[in-house]
């Protein structure tokens, strides 16, 4: 059976006509509703990279330079690690694609933290200078810093 608009009678045209505008007002509404959404989300990523850059800096303050003494820095070195975990735990849901990278680097400062650090920095390799088998105090804090920029790259990226 064909539709045809020439047998419907005056009222069955008019609630076609409107059934059709609802149709196309329903559509509107969703592509503005959909639009404004990406418009949201992208100012939530700023809005979470600026605030992950803020953290990351604010974790990393007591920590001083490489050519520096780190002996205190060594103390605070645990809880500047937890900082830092806990502004990637809030940024990372924002990076979409670049999430695996963005955790898999956070894996390598974290365990840059915990481990090669504070071994580079024990007590024999500062006395006795870079010992065979361990790593050497110089490369480790520098590598605390690259890890931080790379960690900070993502949130430029934003």
């Amino acid at each position: 059976m064909i539709f045809r608009l020439a047998n419907l009678t005056d009222a069955e045209r008019w609630a076609a006509g409107l059934v059709v505008l609802l149709v196309i007002g329903g559509i509107a509404q969703w592509l503005n509703h959909f639009w404004s959404n990406k418009r949201n989300a992208s100012e939530r990523l700023i809005d979470a990279a600026a605030a992950f850059r803020s953290a990351i800096y604010a974790a990393v303050a007591p920590i001083p330079a490489t050519s520096s003494h780190w002996g205190a820095a060594l103390a605070a070195l645990p809880t500047v690690c937890q900082n830092i975990g806990a502004a990637v735990a809030l940024f990372g849901p924002y990076l979409g694609s670049k999430r695996r990278s963005f955790d898999a680097e956070w894996q390598i400062l974290k365990r840059h933290c915990n481990e090669t650090i504070p071994e580079a920095l024990s007590t024999p390799n500062v006395l006795y200078g870079k010992t065979s088998r361990g790593p050497d105090p110089t490369a480790a804090k520098e590598k605390f810093h690259i890890h931080v920029r790379k960690l900070l790259s993502y949130a430029e990226d934003a």
